[in-house]
C-alpha cells in the first residue's frame, strides 16, 4: 500500500514554569493509504499531541518541528487556508470528549451537515438530507426526530456515534479518532467497534488515538507504542497481544483483565524532564547498565522496538 501520511522527526514542545515540556520527540512513522493504524499509550504520552499536530491543530505557543506529508503536501508549512481546505475534507478529526464537541445552542442536523457545506460546497438542504442519513447509519433512531434536536437531548453513546457521524460527513481521505471508547458502557463500546470496522471496509484509512487495548487490537492493522512522548514499539496487530516486544508494551498487555491485572508499577516521569538512556528503566524490571544508553528504533521482524535488550526476547514464544 502506499504512503498516505509520511511523519518525519516530528517534535513538539510548550513552555513551562519548570521549563520547556517536551510532548513528542522525534516521530517518525508512515501510514499507508487504507491502513488502520493505531496508537496506544498512558495518558499525557503524547498520543493526542500527534493527532493534534497532524491536524495542525495545536496551541499557538506549541513549539513544533519535523513534517507532517499528506500525499507529499507538508501540513505543517503550507499557509492557513490551504490546510483549512484540507482539514475536515480530506483529513477529518473526532475529538475526544463528545459533550464539549457540538455547539449546544445549534440543532443537530446542522452540525452534522456543516462540513459538507463548508469543505464540499453542498447546499443546505442537500446536506441535511445527508446529515440525517449520517444518523441512521450510526444508529440514531428515528434520524428524522433526532436531526431536529439540540446535544443536550442526546445521551454520551448517542453523541459519540454522532461524532463519528460528522467526522465522516465529508468522506474524507483519513480520519483520526481521539479515544473514541473513553467512558462509555461495554454495550455502546461494541456498537462503536462495529461501526468503525464498517468504516473499515469502505478503505478510509484510520488512526485510533486509545488506551483501551481489546479496542485498538479488534480493529487495527498495526499498533504503535508511545511513552514518554517517543514511540517505543511498531508492531503487527495480530502478533501484539501474544508476544510484545518492549517492556512497557508487555505491561500493558500484562495489566489487562483477562491477564490478571498486574499494574506497571511506579508513573511516567514529568514532561519538563532530561532524558538520557531508556526512559522507561525506572520503572522495567529488566533495566540494567545498557539502559542508560540512548537507543533508536530497530527493526526486529516485521516490527520494530526501541530496547537495547530486544535481542534477548524471542517473538516466536507467547508471554502471556
Amino acid at each position: 500500500m502506499k504512503p498516505i501520511l509520511e511523519i518525519s522527526d516530528l517534535s513538539v514542545s510548550f513552555p513551562g514554569n519548570d521549563g520547556v515540556l517536551s510532548a513528542i520527540d522525534n516521530i517518525n512513522l508512515t501510514i499507508r493509504k487504507g491502513e488502520t493504524l493505531a496508537v496506544i499509550g498512558e495518558s499525557g504520552s503524547g498520543k493526542s499531541i500527534l493527532g493534534l499536530s497532524i491536524m495542525r491543530l495545536l496551541p499557538a505557543n506549541a513549539r513544533i518541528t519535523g513534517s507532517v506529508l499528506f500525499t507529499g503536501t507538508d501540513l505543517l508549512s503550507i499557509p492557513h487556508s490551504e490546510i483549512e481546505a484540507i482539514r475536515g475534507s480530506k483529513i477529518a478529526w473526532i475529538p475526544q470528549n463528545p459533550k464539549t464537541s457540538f455547539n449546544p445552542s445549534m440543532k443537530m442536523w446542522k452540525q452534522i451537515a456543516e462540513p459538507a457545506v463548508v469543505h464540499l460546497g453542498k447546499s443546505w438542504t442537500h446536506a441535511r438530507i445527508q446529515a440525517v442519513k449520517q444518523l441512521e447509519t450510526y444508529s440514531i433512531f428515528p434520524p428524522e426526530f433526532w436531526a431536529e434536536e439540540y446535544p443536550v437531548t442526546y445521551s454520551g453513546g448517542m453523541l459519540q456515534r454522532a461524532t463519528i457521524a460528522m467526522g465522516t460527513s465529508t468522506n474524507p481521505d483519513v480520519l483520526i479518532a481521539d479515544e473514541p471508547t473513553k467512558g462509555i458502557d461495554r454495550i455502546t463500546k461494541k456498537d462503536i467497534i462495529e461501526k468503525f470496522a464498517r468504516l473499515k471496509k469502505t478503505g478510509v484509512t484510520l488512526m485510533l488515538i486509545t488506551h483501551d487495548l481489546d479496542f485498538a487490537t479488534e480493529l487495527a492493522d498495526r499498533i504503535v507504542v508511545i511513552y514518554c512522548g517517543q514511540i517505543v514499539e511498531i508492531s503487527d496487530a495480530g502478533c501484539f497481544l501474544k508476544s510484545p516486544l518492549h517492556p512497557y508494551s508487555r505491561g500493558l498487555v500484562h495489566s489487562l483483565p483477562q491477564n490478571g491485572l498486574f499494574p506497571i508499577p511506579g508513573t511516567a516521569p514529568p514532561m519538563h524532564m532530561r532524558f538520557s538512556g531508556c526512559r522507561f528503566r525506572e520503572r522495567c524490571a529488566d533495566r540494567s547498565d545498557q539502559c542508560d544508553c540512548d537507543i533508536g528504533l530497530n527493526q526486529s521482524g516485521d516490527g520494530y522496538v526501541r530496547c537495547i535488550q530486544c535481542d534477548n526476547w524471542d517473538r516466536t514464544k507467547k508471554t502471556v
